[in-house]
């Protein structure tokens, strides 16, 4: 799926959709209006959509139609001689745009606008912050003048002028936190069920199963809602717990499992092609590290159109708090209430060569915190969590699984979003980095609730955390909690490598830096990605 639109000074918007396995509908809402939606959108009320999704102006509302069409799609309201147009809730699916010598170009994928201009990279604080924070900020590409449209936001298009209007704010929408009764968790599980139930095909999908909470509870979801033809499946490599205990228990219920190997097999003769194929397809977006995601999309696409995946749940949930791929300590560092002491560390981290990059990087990320210093440290982080980390960590993915098969993300439906956040047990009313592990499992609770209710034989399996959701319902079974989560942690050891990312790196660093024309620098799978993406861009 792809899309490039130019208009030429003095002309009309035109352009090429290609279309591949996602849909391209098209609503007409006048003789000279219309609106299509290019993607997966899973539309709530069709008889009522697209008018639906319109504010009193006429113009498209955010919050009508992130409510009205959850899903990873892209939008665009043709009128007249305007157009306006962006794309869906958190901007999984990103939009790029340019105006060069009088020529506006908007499209999917940056790298084809550069290519159409014959451009090279040319903006070095998106290598810096590539470098820093393992993805750029922001609304920064490669190239000076190609900006990303924010999440969020859309792009107006009108003969006089081309302008950003952010049209939603998911601060808005971040609730008191006050629910925590019996009551209130009723309503949640019961707003998830719905949301599943809208969400989830009914057949042909394969459901991501893994040993933690997000896929259990939404294979609970399908089976409470009857929903039969469907496979579940995981990777890792051989003997990891994230595939051999979820098809252990698959077969215990009497489902189909399959396990995407990532064996030395995977890391001879696929990991290499699928690592450049993630960048590529991602517009040098991704990182060389995620290739299990194409290869399992891959192979599962021959069987089934639809992913219903987990993805979102946990970052919903959960106290974010641990440096790591998705926030590096320098992100963790800024946002951190203590001091602005973070910004003379990232001048030490750039170093002397990046000096002027630097000062932008800090300048950008300190406008950012200045607008939103009024709010609590926990909001401040979380409207960038919604905003920029989960399009930037996990839209690279989505992106890439789209051009073979369509990803349903329930935990994403901005309905049940909004809901979560009117409990306690959102991880936005946590405390920031929050480190005190009882508080931070406080959102597992929604999980062992809605397990109880859609699959008590799920209730009642161990997870790969090594204790049961029944554990987590009942304070009597504390200390089995605690038990069982020591010894997972202190006596049964998992693979170092479970998704052969280090295999991968050791078996084909060299055929990377070659490829690229790049000096060994010893660097680890985040800063080759960086590097590769700015060689691929033409940077030097």
């Amino acid at each position: 799926m792809r899309f490039h639109f130019t208009r030429e000074p003095g002309a009309t918007v035109i352009g090429t959709v290609e279309r591949g396995c996602q849909e391209h509908l098209s609503f007409p809402l006048g003789p000279s209006e219309r609106l299509e939606l290019l993607g997966d959108p899973v539309i709530r009320d069709p008889a009522r959509f697209p008018a639906v999704a319109l504010g009193s102006d006429g113009r498209v509302d955010g919050s009508r139609l992130f409510d009205t069409a959850p899903g990873h799609y892209y939008w665009f309201h043709w009128k007249d001689d305007t157009l306006e147009c962006g794309s869906s809730f958190c901007g999984l699916l990103p939009m790029f745009f340019s105006e060069r010598n009088g020529r506006l170009d908007i499209a999917s994928l940056a790298t084809g606008i550069a290519a159409s201009h014959g451009r090279i990279a040319d903006d070095r604080a998106w290598l810096l912050e590539r470098t820093l924070f393992n993805y750029p900020l922001f609304d920064r590409t490669p190239w000076k003048g190609i900006r990303r449209l924010p999440a969020h936001s859309k792009l107006v298009v009108t003969p006089e002028v081309v302008k950003e209007e952010r049209f939603f704010r998911v601060e808005d929408h971040f609730g008191d936190g006050a629910g925590r009764t019996a009551v209130d968790m009723d309503h949640l599980c019961d707003m998830f069920s719905d949301e599943c139930e809208l969400m989830i095909p009914a057949r042909d999908f394969a459901l991501s199963f893994t040993g933690g909470f997000d896929g259990r509870t939404l294979l609970a979801a399908a089976l409470a809602l009857g929903r039969k033809d469907f496979t579940t499946y995981g990777f890792g490599s051989p003997g990891e717990s994230d595939i051999v205990l979820p098809g252990m228990q698959a077969r215990m219920l009497g489902l189909p499992y399959r396990s995407v190997l990532l064996d030395d097999k995977y890391v001879r003769e696929d990991a290499l092609k699928a690592a450049l194929t993630f960048m590529e397809l991602s517009g040098q977006e991704g990182n060389l590290g995620r290739p299990h995601y194409l290869h399992a999309a891959e192979l599962l696409s021959k069987q089934h159109p639809y992913l219903v995946t987990g993805n979102f749940g946990s970052e919903l949930f959960r106290a974010l708090h641990t440096p790591g791929e998705m926030m590096t300590g320098h992100l963790i560092d800024a946002f951190s209430p203590v001091d602005d002491a973070w910004r003379s560390r990232l001048f030490a981290a750039a170093g002397p060569a990046f000096a002027h990059e630097a000062a932008e990087v800090v300048d950008t990320l300190a406008a950012y915190l200045a607008e939103v210093a009024d709010r609590s440290p926990s909001r401040r982080f979380y409207r960038f969590v919604f905003d920029e980390l989960l399009r930037k960590y996990f839209g690279p993915e989505i992106m890439v699984q789209s051009h073979f098969l369509r990803n349903r993300t329930p935990f994403l439906s901005l309905r049940f979003v909004k809901a979560v956040h009117h409990t306690e047990w959102a991880g936005v009313h946590a405390r920031l980095f929050e480190q005190d592990r009882s508080r931070r499992m406080r959102g597992q609770k929604f999980y062992a609730a809605f397990l109880r209710r859609a699959s008590p034989r799920l209730y009642h399996m161990r997870t790969n955390k090594g204790y049961m959701p029944v554990d987590l319902d009942r304070s009597w079974r504390l200390p089995l909690l605690v038990a069982r989560s020591l010894w997972k942690r202190i006596l049964v050891a998992e693979h170092p490598d479970s998704n052969a990312v280090g295999a991968l790196l050791n078996l084909h660093r060299a055929a990377i830096l070659e490829r690229y024309g790049l000096i060994d620098q010893d660097d680890d799978i985040g800063r080759l990605s960086a590097r590769v993406a700015w060689a691929a861009c033409g940077g030097k």
